[in-house]
């Protein structure tokens, strides 16, 4: 059988396919945007990120090429939306990233203000690095985070 990421039995392959994109860090063709437009665009965005729980390469690479809310959406629909546990736990860490991102990006901003004309241009531009380099940090600690808290749900150590 002749695998393609066109064909509607192949859902497998369009995850591996997806995957192996993601990991490699490849830039996206058309064949990859099909990976999530057939009709059971749902099943394969559940399949990947149900992959990218237990894989931390997988999930760390997974915000540049698929928006983790709607990959979410699309495991509770495939996975089950009764879960109201995953729900109140998604709720509580968006709160808490939302406004730890809200204090980074004030604090960041303060700094910009602190800079005067006198500062050079490798200054500013060791400025905007470091400005990156936090944003980056705080990305990927709100990830693991977002991991542990799928890895307790998934063990079922929900504290109820």
């Amino acid at each position: 059988m002749i695998r393609n990421v066109y064909d509607p039995k192949q859902q497998a392959y369009r995850v591996e396919f997806a995957i192996n994109v993601i990991l490699r860090g490849a830039n996206t063709t058309r064949r990859f945007d099909a990976c999530f437009e057939m009709d059971d665009s749902d099943g394969v965005a559940a399949r990947v990120y149900r992959r990218a729980l237990k894989n931390p390469r997988l999930m760390a690479a997974l915000p540049r090429y698929l928006n983790l809310e709607r990959c979410l959406e699309s495991y509770e629909k495939v996975y089950g939306a009764s879960d109201i546990h995953l729900m109140a736990q998604k709720g509580v860490s968006e709160r808490m990233h939302e406004n730890v991102g809200s204090k980074l990006e004030n604090l960041i901003e303060d700094l910009y203000r602190l800079t005067t004309p006198e500062w050079t241009d490798k200054e500013l531009e060791a400025l905007d690095y470091a400005t990156e380099e936090v944003r980056a940090i705080f990305r990927e600690r709100r990830l693991r985070a977002e991991r542990r808290m799928a890895d307790n749900l998934r063990r079922g150590d929900n504290h109820e």
